[in-house]
């Protein structure tokens, strides 16, 4: 949604690749002459480490590998989930973002 201070998103904007997801949320305001210009967003990555496991070990290790790997990831399926989930912020200057990882 465009208004003549900002652009913000009107719904989380999510993009999804076959090595991450993520979404974005937030808005980025514009300049005095009426460009978009400061960023105001929040971005909430997860990247697509436990789903790609058995494609990694089939590539490395071969089928016995495979198996072993989802085994492992069924065992541990919270803990690479939480090891795999960023959040930023991004913020300053359309030319030069600022990204903060806030957890």
């Amino acid at each position: 949604m465009f208004s003549q201070s900002r652009a913000r998103l009107a719904a989380p904007l999510f993009i999804d690749t076959n090595a991450a997801k993520m979404k974005w949320i937030g808005q980025i305001n514009k300049n005095s002459r009426g460009e978009l210009a400061n960023l105001d967003l929040s971005l909430d990555l997860r990247v697509r480490i436990g789903e790609n496991i058995p494609w990694y070990a089939a590539v490395l290790g071969g089928i016995p590998a495979v198996a072993g790997s989802a085994i492992i990831s069924e065992i541990f399926e919270n803990n690479i989930d939480d090891l795999s989930n960023y959040q930023y912020e991004v913020s300053g200057m359309l030319d030069a973002p600022k990204i903060k990882r806030i957890n």
